[in-house]
């Protein structure tokens, strides 16, 4: 997290569409957290989380096998977010973010060592785990 502003950073699916009004976790489809207002998004928020400040490291964990989603905080886990995401043939998840005007943040899929690796998930951008060929 570069700066201290609102914004809600998770994972949507491609029937996402988002505008000025409706972002990461307003939609069925996509899944925030947001460490401003100390939320959880989907369509409808609750209370979730630790609050961010500019400095922090969010990570954004997706389990398709159990069908979850969770987040840690430098590295801490903050819980299961959210149980029995959609899931199904055809369906794939991606990194999304909203956030508003003059907010930053930096991603890092893993081109670089991850800060607080987390046991059992592996970063986007990591070799395939077997051979398919």
């Amino acid at each position: 997290i570069s700066s201290q502003g609102l914004m809600q950073i998770g994972w949507c699916t491609l029937n996402c569409r988002f505008n000025q009004e409706e972002g990461v976790g307003d939609t069925p489809d996509s899944y925030a957290y947001d460490g401003n207002r100390v939320r959880k998004w989907n369509v409808t928020t609750t209370n979730y989380g630790k609050s961010w400040a500019a400095g922090d490291i969010v990570s954004c964990l997706i389990d398709l096998d159990e069908g979850n989603i969770s987040f840690c905080l430098n590295g801490v886990s903050l819980g299961i977010a959210f149980d029995n995401i959609s899931r199904g043939s055809g369906m794939a998840y991606f990194p999304a973010i909203s956030l508003s005007f003059k907010e930053s943040v930096a991603f890092n899929y893993g081109s670089r060592p991850l800060r607080y690796p987390v046991e059992g998930y592996q970063p986007l951008q990591d070799k395939p785990a077997t051979d398919l060929m």
